[in-house]
């Protein structure tokens, strides 16, 4: 997963991802299904290369917080 150089990051790329799996059960709720599938795939881009930073961005204060809570 090489993604896109972002200009003037010093080194940041952009990158499309699709989870594979499901969110551990006990993290996953059940209306949020939509949430789930963006906290798994950023879960199985941190698994697959732990040396780089991964920065989650969003504008949902609920998402950040569990993405917060799952150590993103």
């Amino acid at each position: 997963m090489d993604g896109v150089p972002i200009e003037g990051t010093g080194g940041g790329t952009l990158r499309v991802a699709f989870a594979t799996s499901d969110l551990p059960p006990k993290y996953a709720l059940s209306s949020h299904s939509t949430d789930n599938r963006i906290l798994a795939t950023a879960l199985e881009v941190q698994a697959a290369e732990p040396e780089r930073p991964l920065i989650f961005i969003s504008k949902d204060i609920n998402l950040r917080i569990r993405g917060a809570a799952l150590g993103l």
